[in-house]
């Protein structure tokens, strides 16, 4: 079947110019005879204009599909970055936010085919299966993932640069003279909003990268490796009084993967006499609003958690309103803000390599 892409080969002009033809864009300032050759290819080659709702009488639709759920959301301000930076671009761009889902179970084909029907376009946050929104949403070609990059051909995608993050945030302990350096992570698990019981493992970025780069300085020790079943504050607390109850020799540092287990990290460093940075340094990532309050204020790794929520409902405005038909990728760039918990400053900033 013909596309745009066809037409705007054929007739020598920009893909632009032949969706705004087709769509009698009473904006666009063109030839007649441009007009004409446009229209005369596209009859020529058969095209069938997709079927659209009138976008001139009508907000349009956006459907919401997270992986997490709501109580994660509430007890973990980094989602919540996420979501509000989705409504405030939503908001601007003239979407009205229609149906929205959370987690293992939330959807089943019957519900998805009627959402379908009134999507314009969906926006997806987390590590949920994206084979699994093309089978639910087969005729929604407007789809962006936040804060997971699928593999899946197809849909757009905002992510943060986790690896950059971790491999600056390990030098910069290093640099302060560390040399036995912990890990504390979670899980990275994929959900099924169908419910399938068969979820997808997989070692998250931030915990691989770390592997990778701590071999390469030769200073990996897999006995301070320890990836958790959850990401709340009470694991990282537990997870930590277990080590520090084993009583095996404690590193110089630990880089915690999120604020969250940090919380719980430094509150058991706390009940246990241990001083923070002066016998442990403790580096973490998200940079949540209270990383500043804690005591020690918490070294932190920043991600833009609002900025990809703005920038993923920018990306799907974009192809609705335009004719593009391949994905993009957008990888938004992280900030170290130094703090006391590494010993540095409160509030002086260590910024990455921009991309």
């Amino acid at each position: 079947m013909a596309t745009i892409r066809d037409i705007a080969k054929r007739a020598g002009v920009s893909i632009g110019a032949v969706s705004r033809i087709l769509n009698d864009d009473p904006t666009l300032s063109v030839q007649a005879e441009t007009r004409e050759r446009v229209l005369r290819t596209a009859a020529e080659l058969d095209y069938k204009r997709p079927l659209r709702h009138d976008k001139t009488k009508r907000r349009l639709t956006i459907a919401l599909i997270m992986a997490h759920s709501r109580q994660q959301e509430m007890t973990d301000p980094y989602f919540m970055s996420i979501r509000e930076g989705i409504e405030r671009q939503a908001e601007k761009s003239g979407f009205t936010i229609g149906c929205s889902f959370r987690g293992l179970g939330s959807l089943t084909l019957k519900e998805s085919s009627r959402v379908a029907q009134d999507t314009d376009g969906i926006v997806v946050i987390g590590y949920v299966d994206a084979r699994e929104i093309h089978t639910l949403f087969p005729k929604v070609d407007n789809v962006v993932f936040v804060d997971y990059q699928p593999d899946f051909a197809g849909y757009d995608a905002v992510v943060a640069d986790l690896e950059h993050a971790t491999v600056n945030a390990v030098d910069y302990l290093v640099n302060r003279g560390n040399r036995k350096i912990g890990f504390l992570g979670g899980p990275k698990r994929q959900v099924s909003l169908e419910g399938r019981n068969d979820r997808v493992e997989s070692v998250e970025e931030r915990a691989h990268a770390f592997q990778h780069h701590m071999k390469e300085l030769d200073l990996y020790d897999e006995s301070l490796f320890y990836l958790l079943s959850d990401w709340g504050s009470d694991f990282g607390y537990q997870a930590m009084k277990d080590i520090l109850q084993s009583g095996r020799h404690l590193p110089d540092a630990f880089l915690v993967a999120s604020d969250m287990l940090a919380m719980g990290v430094l509150k058991a460093l706390g009940e246990q006499g241990i001083q923070v940075p002066e016998q442990m340094q403790v580096l973490s990532f998200n940079d949540m609003q209270g990383a500043a309050f804690l005591h020690p204020s918490l070294t932190s790794v920043h991600i833009y958690a609002r900025e990809m929520g703005i920038q993923a409902v920018k990306l799907l405005y974009e192809r609705i309103h335009s004719s593009r038909d391949y994905p993009v990728s957008l990888t938004l760039p992280t900030q170290l803000m130094i703090r006391e918990s590494t010993g540095g400053e409160s509030n002086t900033v260590y910024s990455r390599m921009h991309i």
